[in-house]
């Protein structure tokens, strides 16, 4: 599931590939760049912000793209058979050392640099990139009333987090997903913010993503893990929805009207967070099936 540290492993693949290289190709497969062609042209900048790449083009051009849930970008060599179905690939960008395709990319748009200072401006700092974690925490304490589950996948708080890491800092923390943040203490917040910053900061590094700790078996703690017991305290991990019209604007997507077409997953442990569970929160125990992962396309 890509996140902010999914974009730090792609940046960091893409930039000595097409930093100022002179494009040998260029085909956007997607109608309203269908005539952009970038032959001749140099790559002059490769940067992720959140969960957005920016590719600058000399002559000012700005390739932005978002993967959402589904994207991402393949490197191969110059001469490589392509070992995806071409109807998923929406651009090519080849240079002499490698092809690089964008596969099933959410978004992908040509902007000004105006219009990308615009969009970053309108997001929260970024843990991997521009970390600011007193500015965070202001604006996560914004809004009081918010369940905490919410806020933090709020790209306007926090730049990168999406469920995976949502659920693990939360379990750090020791928090539930749907506690008020009024209700928790100042310290406690502050010590949430750190954790996400260390959190996504540690993984923009690793080849894969992982929450726990080197010698366990498990990549995660609860995300992904309703029905099995907890690492920790051995609880039944329970999973569920948590939705939240602020998070369906923009990219993001869904209804605000309709709360199911913007939620989320979110796990979490009920001993180990202790607070509020929702109706509906799947556990063996409730004589229910164990709750998986479903497929959220919106997150910004």
């Amino acid at each position: 599931m890509p996140e902010g540290d999914s974009l730090a492993r792609v940046e960091r693949r893409l930039r000595p590939l097409l930093l100022d290289t002179p494009l040998l190709r260029s085909d956007f497969r997607v109608p309203a760049m269908a005539t952009l062609d970038l032959r001749g042209r140099s790559i002059t900048e490769v940067s992720a912000y959140g969960k957005h790449l920016f590719l600058r083009v000399d002559g000012g051009d700005v390739i932005h793209s978002h993967l959402l849930m589904e994207g991402r970008w393949r490197v191969l060599a110059p001469d490589e058979r392509w070992r995806v179905p071409a109807s998923s690939v929406r651009v090519v960008l080849e240079t002499e050392r490698a092809q690089v395709l964008g596969v099933q990319l959410g978004v992908l748009e040509a902007m000004t640099q105006v219009e990308r200072e615009r969009l970053v401006a309108s997001l929260g700092p970024d843990p991997i990139h521009a970390w600011e974690p007193e500015v965070a925490l202001a604006l996560l304490r914004a809004d009081p009333h918010r369940q905490i589950g919410a806020a933090l996948l709020d790209q306007r708080i926090i730049a990168g987090i999406g469920n995976v890491f949502r659920s693990e800092v939360l379990f750090a923390a020791r928090l539930s997903p749907f506690v008020a943040v009024g209700e928790a203490s100042a310290s406690v917040l502050t010590r949430l913010i750190d954790i996400a910053g260390d959190q996504l900061q540690a993984n923009a590094g690793r080849a894969s993503r992982r929450t726990t700790g080197p010698a366990s078996r498990e990549r995660y703690w609860v995300y992904g893990r309703a029905g099995r017991p907890c690492p920790r305290s051995h609880a039944t991990v329970l999973g569920a929805t948590l939705a939240d019209p602020q998070l369906a604007r923009d990219f993001v997507g869904g209804d605000s009207r309709d709360l199911r077409s913007v939620a989320r997953d979110v796990f979490w442990c009920p001993r180990c967070q202790p607070g509020p569970v929702p109706d509906g929160a799947a556990s063996p125990r409730a004589g229910g099936p164990a709750f998986r992962p479903g497929r959220d396309r919106r997150a910004r």
